[in-house]
């Protein structure tokens, strides 16, 4: 009778711990769809540089660059990009000590360890300062970001978020703080 008893209550034991485990697994996952943090900091450095359809009152300055970052969806990875902004020309030829911004845009392809893209594009602005003729400093930038595609698990990726970086046109380290669709982040349809 009493090895009955003892094998019935590791039966139940056993089953009050499967019931357990079940419920916090199913309290804490994240189903498709849901967003979950996403985290991104990194740096580049301009690969090439060319000023594109300068008028009477702006030209346009179009940066090539590369970079490596770490992301908390992502890992450790590069990326590479492309960075567009106006400059006003009564801005570049400002006296020293005008701190003026400037808006930009950006398109960046960032790539993981296994080969999966992630796309994101980023509007913003650079706090410019004249230090000197025709020379500048940054001082800092700030950047809004949205997930506009991807290749594998990022394939229907969606998400966005905020950025900033420091006093470096590139090549300063920079922070992005935002969220991704777990769909993204946990594996997608898994289609290049």
């Amino acid at each position: 009778m009493k090895t009955i008893n003892i094998n019935i209550h590791r039966r139940l034991r056993f089953a009050a711990a499967i019931l357990t485990a079940g419920y916090f697994t199913a309290a804490g996952s994240v189903e498709a769809g849901d967003d979950v943090p996403f985290k991104m900091k990194g740096s580049a450095q301009v690969d090439r540089s060319e000023f594109q359809n300068a008028t009477q009152v702006s030209v346009e300055i179009r940066n090539e660059y590369s970079g490596k970052a770490n992301a908390n969806q992502l890992g450790k990875h590069t990326f590479e990009g492309v960075h567009t902004l106006q400059l006003s020309l009564a801005d570049a030829f400002s006296p020293e000590g005008t701190v003026f911004d400037v808006p930009f845009t950006q398109v960046e392809t960032h790539t993981a360890a296994n080969g999966d893209e992630l796309e994101i594009t980023m509007e913003g602005t650079f706090e410019f300062e004249v230090v000197g003729p025709f020379s500048y400093k940054v001082n800092f930038s700030n950047y809004t970001w949205t997930i506009t595609g991807g290749t594998g698990r990022f394939m229907d990726a969606t998400g966005s978020g905020t950025g900033s970086s420091g006093d470096s046109f590139m090549g300063s380290p920079f922070v992005s703080d935002g969220v991704i669709s777990s769909l993204g982040s946990r594996g997608g349809n898994g289609k290049k």
